[in-house]
């Protein structure tokens, strides 16, 4: 069983005036890239059974929302408070196990950082493929 710990205080906030000033989304979006990628390269190097730093993600509402195991004993995740995103409810935490962990790393190395994270915010439009 697994508890949860306080919102993870490294990530980026998103700065209140972001959605005004491009420039200033500009810099947040690249400070959160680079804690995504630092964060899937800490994931990346880890052990067979070490489990300190995978991302845990849970679908929450009509979004995801994503944890760190920032303990292996006892088995303890803290929220990474994403835009958008809520905190799961307790009881979905402590019903995590060591497995659950095990399965979470396992899909992240299928699928590595600049696939993983997607885009939260889209400034302009994007133009679609031409057929």
């Amino acid at each position: 069983m697994a508890k949860r710990a306080e919102p993870l205080a490294t990530y980026p906030a998103m700065p209140t005036d972001a959605w005004r000033d491009r420039d200033v989304f500009e810099r947040w979006k690249a400070d959160e890239r680079d804690f995504w990628r630092q964060t899937y390269e800490t994931q990346a190097k880890l052990g067979a059974d070490d489990v300190v730093g995978v991302i845990v993600a849970f679908r929450e509402g009509d979004g995801m929302s994503e944890y760190i195991v920032t303990r292996a004993r006892p088995l303890t995740l803290s929220w990474i408070p994403t835009p958008g995103s809520r905190e799961v409810p307790e009881q979905t935490i402590a019903r995590v196990v060591r497995a659950d962990v095990a399965q979470a790393k396992a899909r992240n190395a299928m699928m590595p950082f600049p696939a993983r994270r997607q885009p939260l915010i889209a400034l302009r439009p994007v133009p679609r493929p031409q057929s």
